[in-house]
């Protein structure tokens, strides 16, 4: 399952491990999600069709996840 805010509401949220930190951020790409990596990701990124940044997010059209 993805998290998918249908509220106006950004949340943060902490990824405890890397298995985790992929599901999340490949099955949110795949549902529609704009991601932004840290640049240390930036191969992973290109995977994804992610972007790079300074700040980790998923952004859905009314709210934004930011990534710990």
């Amino acid at each position: 399952p993805v998290y998918m805010p249908f509220d106006d509401v950004d949340v943060s949220i902490n990824l405890g491990n890397a298995r985790l930190f992929t599901q999340f951020v490949v099955r949110s790409a795949a549902a529609g999600a704009v991601v932004t990596l840290q640049p240390q990701f930036n191969e992973f990124a290109g995977f994804v069709n992610a972007r790079t940044g300074d700040v980790a997010k998923v952004a859905w059209p009314n709210a934004t996840t930011y990534l710990r």
